[in-house]
């Protein structure tokens, strides 16, 4: 059982003791991706986690380099609409844009009480609250879901 760090995304700048993070790591074939929201009063963030297959994760190409392969074929992907644009509340897990900022719906509530799946800012990591500050207004906001497509050379 070897874990192998991919990739590692912080804040810099945060003057909290548990700063927001993004990590990628590889274990048993897999790859995890782990996202941490901000520290709330001194206590630490929420921890996200997501366990992909090597070609799920190739799949989730956004930057358009070749995925994780000693194959010499590049594959390039695309995002493309996931049926129409849904009230964040109703939003599916995985990626979502709201305007031009792209987002991920995560499975996990930070608060149980308010039934709010966490959302983050894929760009900056942050909690994505859309502009608003209440739980019901950010529930309402529409977004659209999207989905990856493979997108030949």
């Amino acid at each position: 059982m070897t874990r192998t760090n991919i990739a590692a995304f912080t804040a810099t700048n945060y003057e909290g003791h548990y700063p927001p993070y993004i990590s990628i790591n590889k274990e048993d074939g897999l790859v995890e991706i782990m996202i941490r929201s901000p520290e709330k009063n001194g206590v630490e963030g929420t921890l996200a986690a997501i366990k992909l297959s090597e070609d799920e994760f190739a799949g989730l190409d956004l930057v358009r380099v070749p995925p994780v392969t000693r194959d010499t074929q590049r594959s390039e992907f695309a995002l493309v609409p996931q049926g129409g644009p849904v009230a964040l509340g109703e939003c599916p897990e995985g990626l979502f844009l709201f305007g031009d900022t792209l987002a991920v719906m995560t499975e996990y509530a930070t608060d149980a009480s308010v039934r709010q799946r966490d959302a983050y800012i894929v760009d900056s990591g942050e909690y994505f609250w859309g502009g608003t500050s209440q739980a019901a207004d950010r529930a309402k906001l529409i977004v659209q879901p999207l989905t990856h497509v493979s997108v030949k050379p």
